[in-house]
């Protein structure tokens, strides 16, 4: 919300005051600014311990309670006094505190000492205080200078409504600095004063989710992305930038360097928090002193970029401390150190060249591979010659980033881009539509919002910008300029990022897959308990009572003692693990491998890399564990150099073991939080990703350099500030084409030498990680570089290799940033060898959806390996079968991908495949919910790869849920526990899976059994209706029909047309829409068949000259000819087997629909492809069958869903539906039911209600005899076949008069269609179960 200069400086006032004094006080006059005051209060004097005894909390909740300085309630804040407050009153209230009063606010203000304190400890003080008050309290925390308001999301409690659940998110402003304030502090409390709040609150509970919207990590993101996206809207607009030849300039390229730059530029803001790099770079004032040519007063100028950001990316964060100068030259202005891109450049651009020079040297050395500079040395034969220029005496250049002081082969980036940006700037290209918009510069945009270098979590966030935003940004700016998803991205916040809540679940759904071998089964009890007779307690033993089971029960819970370690919110309880499961879970973590085969900017890495650290953070909280299990292979490594035959081999083995084992030692001795080598090590041993985009690998990588640094403890006075630098992730994140695996199968069986060299491989690729400076760093990848190409030869040289890939493995460049690889080998490129197919623990993945209509033909030649090919298949697809196969044997997978595969024809070898190589764990289908825009009707699948293939077992059951059409996903996995049910897995069929519980299948066998499929019944002759493939050429409006049936000729080809939109329930509505029924000469015989093209074209137009005429005029002839679907001549119509069924009295049923609604058709109509015919024995019969509530149903639980609550009616899904056998009398009753409904009689629902009768009877007689009643003989003993006979208006009336009986509760009839609410098959097809 924009608020006034004079209310930001009012509210800037009231922070600063919060520095100084009481904090009672203080936090009181801070709430009074925003519009909040109450005289209801409790009076502890500020001590800790009276307040926590006052409102019955332990102290013992709290291990940090020694470093409280003060805790007092500010005030209690009620629903009744929202009205005065609103106008500006005082509460006149009573003065006490009300323990009880569920609908209020407590404000806390906590004054804790001057030290460090992490969110995590805030959090952990919020959640304990909350569990001591009935309302939702909210904490002022003062630290230091610094101030955290703490906001938790209470629901209610179900069991006891005085209470509420406190297991909600929490929600920080975190960090205010009480001496200056950032101004997006100052905006986001600003928006928090009642008055500002929309909309306005009414009551407690419009108040409480007013503050919580604000406070929103979700919505902060959505508007910085809103934001942003303007930004590169404008960015990318043509002539706005320009990058040198190796990037290029071209539609996607230009979009390409932009997110480099934004990858860049964000990650030096995140660290920027950390105060690792001057302020002064990002300041206009500061930069006029510092540059001939500030970048405000010089819009059009580009020294920012070349002068300023450049050096600050490639010679300051990429290079050490002591290699950093001026770049060299002599006194002819030559230089020693071309293409060298440690050195400063453009020293020419500053006003104060040693003032820059200090600033940049005083930044730390950060490496890790994201500000290595890609203008490099190219071969005449690389594939990017055609990029690269000569220059000088040197060979080709390949200029990418353009790091020069010529200003021809430097990028041209507007000082506006960053500082000013442009008012009404065109941002219509980007859109698609007319828009015009203010732009901010970037700098002037990131000012506007506050960072955090922190990842939050699903139940812990800051109102801050997380490194989260990086994935929501780039996913999203990524899809942008892609041709299937720009249209969406576009005009979406942040569609196409993996939300976090749904990351999260998948997280936990495979660690308790993966960890919970890792407990054994315990035993409970001083004995264990025999079967059999129990003869009672032992000497001196508890009997083991009721509760004794329960508790034996709940110490096997594996599973439920994991879910309370991997939850944010609840805390694992005494006893959960004892030492030997702590081992046993941190070795099983030490060990874990995951990959990401679609890694885009890691939201699966990230999320697991969390979830871990939160899990050992716990497991061992000083890290002494984790050290000793990380250390322990470094250890047997030691030993085994030690055990070396040859004395060369053995020195040189022992002396590499023991510098990793120092290397080893000194991560551990830095001084960072015990989370840096928790993440460090977890990143090296566990992370893995592939992606095809080579920018998205990179946007991976940041996220992982983030969280370690976020872990990094500065100190001025150590060596590179103390900041270890970063390590390289070539190894662990890499841009491949993962659907492309090489064909040789298990490159670790053809030669001997190759495990020597593998051996070697991982050694390097070990060195190559934690190679902290840069001599380091191209040792190793030098190293790697020779091993791989050894590999390589040998394995051409066994024979076994195929050619091409050996093509793809030698162009393949790991160090490349800007390429992707032409397949992806786990072994290859991570150096693993298991002796396995697969190498993987875990494998995560939100696959791209892709439609097989967009695959390249090569591509999908390629495809037609994989055992789940089908050539009309998505490409998400062959990303399961793909990821099964990296898994060992155990491992378990997570994917969001499309439901399509469950009921699509495409999708029946994946669900043979998929049955028969993976146990099933957790399914949840969300149908159309919007789970996020990205996906079209999202599924969770969550399964363990089978030791062996196989079948499955009857024993084996999974966990799934149905997702209720129409409530919103958010808060899905509490719902998932409460609400997902057991499934056996053999119950998956092959022809369609559905995800239902017993009940609901046994019905849908049953239904199926008691009737013939619609269509078998009616004989095979159900059909598509007519795809013309010009629909301006054949199908007309009655003014032209009235034009052309001048020539008789036309008359007789013309027919009546329905589109599927003129087909409603129980009627058709002709819109005057005509077909020029023209068939194939391979369906009739014309005048013209037979005949070569322009002969027969001539006796077309001759016989029927009016057409012909028209579509010459109209310019459709060369429409016609190009089009696909025509018949053996162009102006035929498609090929048409079944011509003669539209002629015959049916049933049309529209393609897509929100429920059944066929209609009757007599009048010969013919109808398009959205619509389904079908040729009954019997129409009203069919009516009848198909839209009934029961048909309704049964097309719910197996028909393909669309968004919107739409099913696929095309004649795959409708023609299954299945249609019971009356006996003549029930049928002609049923015939009566339906003619008086087409006869238009009212009200309609009357004998729809009557029709769901008869055909529930038809359906489930035994339950209609059970209790003794029957639809049918109610309704005929009622005179309903009085009705048969009748037609038209005597019918509609008649039919009306004796409808009464139907509504009249004393009548048999009424009686009857009431008591069908006892059949328990009825409760369920109507939802009342």
């Amino acid at each position: 919300m924009n608020h006034s200069t004079e209310r930001l400086g009012e509210v800037g006032s009231a922070i600063k005051r919060l520095a100084e004094g009481n904090l009672r006080k203080a936090g009181d006059g801070f709430l009074c600014s925003l519009g909040y005051s109450s005289p209801k209060t409790l009076e502890t004097g500020s001590d800790p311990g009276a307040l926590l005894e006052a409102v019955g909390i332990g102290h013992e909740k709290f291990e940090t309670i020694g470093r409280w300085r003060a805790l007092d309630l500010i005030f209690q804040l009620t629903g009744d006094e929202l009205p005065a407050l609103s106008r500006g009153s005082d509460p006149r209230t009573e003065k006490a505190y009300q323990q009880r009063q569920i609908d209020s606010f407590v404000f806390l203000a906590l004054d804790l000492d001057d030290g460090a304190w992490s969110r995590r400890q805030l959090v952990n003080i919020t959640r304990e205080l909350n569990k001591g008050f009935h309302m939702p309290a909210i904490v002022l925390f003062r630290h230091g200078k610094t101030a955290t308001l703490s906001v938790i999301d209470r629901r209610e409690n179900r069991r006891d409504l005085t209470r509420s659940v406190v297991g909600g998110r929490v929600s920080l402003v975190k960090d205010i600095d009480l001496v200056n304030p950032h101004r997006a502090h100052i905006q986001i409390l600003a928006d928090l004063t009642l008055s500002s709040l929309r909309p306005s609150p009414v009551d407690f509970r419009s108040l409480y989710d007013g503050w919580l919207k604000v406070l929103s990590a979700s919505d902060l993101n959505k508007r910085f992305y809103r934001d942003l996206a303007d930004w590169f809207a404008w960015a990318s607009t043509p002539g706005i930038v320009h990058f040198p030849p190796g990037q290029g300039n071209d539609e996607g390229e230009r979009q390409t360097g932009l997110i480099r730059l934004l990858t860049r530029l964000i990650f030096v803001w995140f660290i920027k928090q950390k105060r690792l790099v001057s302020d002064d770079l990002f300041d206009a004032g500061a930069l006029r002193e510092l540059l001939n040519e500030g970048p405000t007063d010089s819009p059009g100028g580009c020294t920012y970029y070349t002068a300023v950001l450049q050096n600050l990316f490639f010679a300051c964060l990429n290079t050490e401390q002591n290699e950093r100068d001026w770049l060299p030259r002599d006194s002819s202005g030559k230089t020693t150190a071309y293409l060298v891109h440690n050195k400063y450049r453009n020293k020419a651009s500053f006003a104060d060249a040693d003032a820059a020079k200090r600033m940049f040297d005083d930044v730390p050395f950060l490496n890790g591979g994201l500000f290595d500079c890609l203008d490099l040395e190219i071969e005449a034969d690389d594939p990017r010659a055609g990029r690269a220029r000569r220059e000088g005496s040197k060979d080709l250049v390949l200029r990418i980033d353009g790091f020069s002081e010529e200003e021809d082969r430097q990028p041209r980036l507007q000082n506006a881009l960053f500082f000013g940006g442009q008012k009404n700037a065109d941002l219509s290209k980007f859109y698609n539509r007319s828009t015009r918009r203010d732009v901010k510069g970037l700098i002037d945009l990131f000012e506007d919002y506050k960072f955090t270098v922190e990842e939050n979590t699903p139940l812990e966030e800051e109102a801050a910008l997380d490194p989260e935003l990086l994935g929501k940004v780039f996913e999203n700016l990524l899809a942008s300029y892609n041709e299937d998803t720009q249209t969406t991205a576009r005009n979406k916040s942040g569609s196409f990022y993996t939300p976090r809540e749904v990351v999260d679940f998948m997280v936990d759904e495979a660690l308790i897959a993966y960890l919970t071998p890792a407990l054994p089964d315990r035993e409970t009890g001083i004995r264990p308990r025999a079967p059999g007779l129990d003869f009672g307690p032992a000497e001196n033993e508890l009997a083991l009572l009721p509760q004794a089971k329960a508790a034996k029960n709940e110490a096997d819970n594996r599973e439920g003692r994991l879910r309370r370690l991997l939850s944010y919110a609840d805390t694992p309880k005494d006893g959960d693990f004892s030492n030997s499961e702590t081992e046993a879970l941190i070795r099983t973590i030490v060990r874990c491998r995951a990959i990401d085969p679609a890694v885009g900017s890691g939201a699966f890495p990230l999320g697991l890399l969390q979830k871990l650290v939160h899990v050992l953070d716990r497991l061992d909280r000083d890290g002494s564990r984790w050290k000793a299990a990380n250390r322990k292979p470094l250890e047997r490594r030691l030993d085994d150099a030690r055990k070396t035959p040859s004395p060369t081999d053995r020195a040189r083995d022992i002396a590499s073991a023991e510098a990793r084992l120092a290397e080893f030692d000194a991560t551990f001795s830095t001084g960072h939080n015990a989370d840096y080598a928790r993440k460090l090590y977890l990143i090296e041993g566990c992370l893995h990703g592939v992606d095809i985009q080579p920018i998205a690998v990179q946007i991976a990588k940041l996220r992982c350099f983030i969280a370690l640094a976020v872990e990094q403890k500065v100190d001025e006075n150590a060596p590179n500030r103390g900041v270890t630098p970063l390590p390289n992730l070539e190894m662990k994140f890499v841009a491949a084409n993962t659907l492309r695996p090489l064909s040789s199968p298990q490159l670790q069986l053809r030669d001997i030498r190759l495990k020597d060299i593998e051996a070697e491989r991982r050694e390097a690729n070990a060195s190559l990680f934690s190679a902290h400076n840069r001599r380091a760093k191209i040792e190793a990848q030098k190293r790697i570089k020779v091993l791989r190409e050894r590999q390589r030869e040998i394995l051409i040289e066994g024979g076994g290799f195929p050619a091409e890939d050996a093509r793809a493995v030698a162009a393949w460049d790991p160090f490349d940033a800007n390429a992707a690889a032409l397949f992806f080998d786990a072994e290859w490129m991570f150096g693993f060898n298991d002796g396995t197919e697969g190498c993987f623990d875990i494998a995560f993945a939100n696959p791209p959806y892709v439609r097989q209509e967009k695959l390249e033909p090569a591509f999908k030649t390629k495809l037609r390996d994989y055992d789940t090919f089908t050539g009309t298949a998505d490409l998400y697809i062959y990303f399961y079968e793909r990821a099964v196969r990296l898994l060992k044997p155990s491992g378990a997978l997570a994917f969001i991908t499309s439901n399509k595969w469950y009921r699509a024809g495409y999708g029946a070898k994946l669900r043979k495949w998929f049955s028969e190589e993976m146990r099933l764990l957790s399914v949840i289908d969300f149908g159309d919910a919007e789970v996020f825009e990205a996906i079209a009707y999202p599924t969770i699948v969550v399964a363990k790869r089978r030791k062996v293939r196989q079948t499955p077992s009857a024993s084996e059951t999974f966990r799934a849920l149905n997702w209720t059409p129409g409530e919103p996903s958010e808060g899905f996995p509490e719902r998932f526990q409460k609400d997902a049910f057991a499934m056996p897995q053999t119950s998956l069929l092959s022809t369609g899976w559905q995800l239902e519980r017993q009940d609901k299948r046994d019905l849908l066998a049953r239904l199926r059994a008691a009737g013939t499929s619609l269509g078998d019944w009616c004989g095979g002759r159900f059909y598509y209706g007519i795809k013309t493939g010009l629909n301006e050429a054949f199908v007309i409006d009655g003014a032209r029909r009235a034009k052309l049936i001048d020539d008789p000729a036309s008359e007789e080809i013309i027919k009546p047309f329905l589109r599927g939109r003129d087909v409603k329930r129980w009627q058709v509505e002709p819109a005057d829409k005509w077909l020029i029924k023209i068939p194939s000469s391979e369906n009739m015989i014309h005048p013209w068949t037979g005949k070569p093209e322009a002969e027969a074209e001539a006796i077309f137009a001759k016989r029927h000259p009016a057409i012909y005429k028209w579509w010459l005029v109209d310019g459709l002839r060369q429409g016609l000819i190009d089009r696909y679907d025509q018949g053996h001549y162009f102006w035929e119509l498609r090929s048409c087997a079944y011509w003669d069924a539209f002629e015959q009295p049916k049933i049309i049923v529209p393609a897509i629909v929100s429920r059944s609604e066929a209609a009757p058709d007599f009048k010969r109509h013919y109808s398009n492809n959205k619509s389904t015919i079908f040729v009954p024995p019997s129409v009203q019969l069919g009516l009848a069958i198909v839209n009934s509530t029961t048909s309704d149903w049964f097309a719910r639980q197996t028909f393909s869903a669309k968004q919107g609550g739409f099913l696929d009616f095309e004649p795959r899904y409708s023609g299954t539906i299945p249609i019971p056998t009356p006996s003549p009398q029930q049928e002609v009753m049923i015939t009566v039911a339906v003619d008086a409904i087409l006869a238009r009689a009212q009200p309609r629902a009357r004998f729809e209600s009557l029709i769901n009768a008869f055909v529930y009877e038809l359906f489930f007689p035994e339950e209609f005899a059970t209790r003794n009643i029957s639809a049918f003989d109610a309704a005929r003993e009622a005179g309903l076949l009085a009705l048969a006979g009748l037609n038209g208006e005597a019918l509609a009336r008649q039919a009306e008069e004796w409808s009464a009986v139907l509504v009249d509760p004393p009548h048999p009839l009424y009686a009857t269609l009431f008591e069908l609410q006892s059949i328990e098959a009825v409760r369920i097809i109507e939802g009342r179960q």
